[in-house]
């Protein structure tokens, strides 16, 4: 039978002792809060929740989580630092959290956001994209991988192909796919890539002993570093800097760009000069293929030429031409983005009515129908019906006569993600957690 415990005391360090189904925790301000099929034990300084299905747990902040047993999908909000002890048998979500670690498998995708202390991973066999953490720890993802605005981050083995933007430091160990690195402010240490490897804007060093595809590095080399570069493939280099490169091996051509210095040693070694000599960076290189060093300025300017000199019914014809569009096309294009506005503000609108509504509807429920009994039921249906309004109204209408166009609404703010939408409205279908706690979780998320 589920229950709701409402201000339900908790110690510092809480146990959710779990048998299956989905589970939400979030922070929340004030005492803690269940719903769900449970039982609750208090220990010395330690609070066990054993939860046989779905269960929404709302707690404090301060406190730090334990997940045992199997789950299916697990959503996290708030809380400080939390450890999934058997992993998570669903897909993962979780956002403003302090400290997250896993001991287990976690076999579906994985989403994280605003970590701001470490996150350590085991296993994982779905995708994993993480979005503002700190220290970044994964032994091995079988799906691809997503890193943005993150601290440091090891990788032990990733099965698939790997993006990281904007991080602190990097260090991998093996990865099957290919790899690609933006704005990296300190050392990378790529152990071996059997894919390719692209790098734009380097930090203060680069190591890829092993990489089986094409390597191309793009952006501005430190002064006193050192870069070690060998590819099976082609080397495609666009920087700039002061910069001495070595050419231990190229089984292809080698292609320099105008104003490269070039120089052969005694032990046939050849090196090449980009700049001042003096506190130069070190590069050393070794190819399977071709090798193609230029500046990287050359490469831009190059790209805004090709820009510059477009031909077709735009009609670029060199350096200070203004575009033509042709007027009709003009308009079209005005039309369509003022109808993308118009569809923004009207489901913006249609979602403030279906909320309002189920607020109204859910007071109702409540005053009239049994806690115990039909209060689930009498939910559920308002849920099912408020929602399918809602699916009604955001459905394209047959074409009618075109109106002035109403005053363009600011963009709506990125949503969670879809599998967290899902996970959510499916708790509020069921009954098992208010619209109002749905609407707050959702906004939490945002």
């Amino acid at each position: 039978m589920t229950t709701i415990l409402n201000n339900l005391e908790v110690a510092e360090r809480v146990t959710l002792e779990l048998s299956g189904g989905d589970v939400v925790v979030k922070a929340a301000e004030g005492a803690a809060r269940l719903i769900g099929k449970a039982k609750v034990e208090q220990r010395e300084g330690e609070t066990v929740i054993r939860a046989k299905d779905d269960v929404v747990l709302t707690l404090p902040g301060r406190v730090t989580l334990t997940l045992r047993g199997r789950t299916n999908d697990v959503a996290l909000n708030g809380l400080g630092e939390v450890l999934l002890a058997n992993g998570c048998g669903g897909d993962l979500s979780a956002s403003h959290i302090r400290v997250l670690r896993s001991e287990g498998e976690l076999t579906g995708d994985v989403a994280l956001r605003q970590i701001s202390e470490d996150v350590t991973l085991g296993q994982i066999y779905g995708d994993l994209v993480i979005s503002h953490g700190a220290g970044i720890t994964l032994a091995q993802v079988h799906g691809d991988i997503t890193l943005r605005h993150v601290g440091s981050v090891q990788l032990n083995q990733v099965h698939s192909d790997l993006t990281i933007t904007q991080a602190a430091s990097v260090q991998i160990a093996m990865v099957s796919g290919d790899v690609r690195l933006d704005a990296i402010a300190g050392a990378i240490v790529v152990q071996q890539v059997d894919g390719d490897l692209i790098v734009h804007q380097p930090g203060s060093s680069l190591v890829a002993p092993a990489v089986a595809g094409d390597v191309r590095l793009a952006g501005t080399l430190k002064g006193n570093t050192e870069y070690l570069i060998k590819a099976d493939g082609d080397v495609e280099l666009r920087v700039d800097g002061n910069a001495h490169f070595t050419f231990r091996s190229v089984d292809g051509e080698l292609h320099l760009g105008e104003g490269l210095e070039q120089e052969q040693g005694e032990d046939g070694t050849i090196h090449v000069y980009m700049g001042q000599r003096e506190g130069a960076a070190q590069v050393t290189i070794e190819a399977g293929g071709d090798v193609s060093i230029d500046f990287l300025e050359r490469e831009r300017e190059h790209r805004r030429g090709h820009r510059k000199h477009w031909s077709g019914d735009f009609h670029f014809e060199g350096p200070g031409v203004r575009v033509h569009v042709d007027p009709e096309i003009r308009q079209a294009m005005e039309q369509a983005r003022e109808e993308v506005k118009r569809a923004q503000y009207e489901v913006k609108e249609e979602l403030k009515r279906a909320k309002q509504h189920i607020r109204e509807e859910m007071k109702h429920a409540f005053r009239d129908a049994d806690t115990h009994g039909m209060a689930g039921a009498a939910i559920g249906e308002i849920i099912r019906g408020s929602l399918g309004e809602l699916l009604t109204a955001l459905r394209p209408a047959p074409p009618a006569p075109q109106a002035p166009a109403r005053p363009s609404a600011p963009p709506a703010p990125t949503p969670p993600s879809s599998e967290e939408i899902k996970l959510i409205l499916s708790m509020v279908q069921e009954g098992k957690i208010t619209p109002e706690e749905a609407e707050q979780l959702i906004r939490a998320m945002e």
